[in-house]
């Protein structure tokens, strides 16, 4: 009788963990099309759309118990919304997700909109009410529909307002955020 050696037991089942490692590594993944650099971008969008809510009042009389972030279209920030779902904004527990219907719609407190949009989603966007919901776009698109816009310069992202926007809704933007930010439109309070 041949005597088993222990090394080679240990041995025999590591080929075919190596090679399920490697095909996990191989799968593509919600961040495996973005550049570094972008998906570090999407990392501090999500941060300030969280931190958005801190300083902006809407116009209803209670803060609500809920506070929900909707992305409008195919954004590259969608994969990265649980990381912010269920954390508490003042006394509101935060909803992210991405929007895809009127009525979801209708529930968003805040709706970033990214840079490119499909014919839905451009739809939806004409019907989202900008006096009481807070819509955060990219910076192309800075002379259309939209309140706070992104700007990446100097290898920072940077928020810009535009007072104008925001003049004309029900929105109510803090002081302190007006200090930090650029203003464009409008007049300077």
């Amino acid at each position: 009788m041949r005597k088993s050696n222990p090394s080679h037991e240990a041995l025999s089942g590591r080929p075919i963990l190596a090679l399920g490692v490697l095909l996990l590594l191989l799968l593509p993944t919600p961040a495996a099309h973005a550049t570094p650099l972008e998906a570090n971008l999407d990392d501090i969008k999500v941060a300030y759309l969280y931190r958005l809510l801190e300083f902006v009042q809407w116009p209803e009389r209670e803060p609500p118990l809920v506070r929900e972030i909707c992305t409008l279209g195919n954004s590259s920030i969608d994969p990265l919304l649980p990381e912010i779902a269920g954390k508490v904004s003042g006394r509101s527990q935060v909803i992210a997700h991405p929007c895809r219907t009127s009525e979801a719609l209708k529930r968003c407190h805040l709706l970033y909109v990214p840079e490119r949009l499909d014919a839905a989603a451009t739809q939806l966007l004409q019907q989202a009410d900008s006096s009481t919901t807070l819509i955060v776009r990219d910076e192309s698109a800075a002379e259309e529909k939209g309140h706070i816009f992104f700007h990446y310069r100097d290898r920072r992202l940077r928020l810009s307002i535009n007072l104008s926007h925001v003049e004309q809704s029900e929105l109510r933007i803090s002081a302190r955020l007006l200090q930090v930010v650029q203003r464009i439109g409008g007049e300077t309070p």
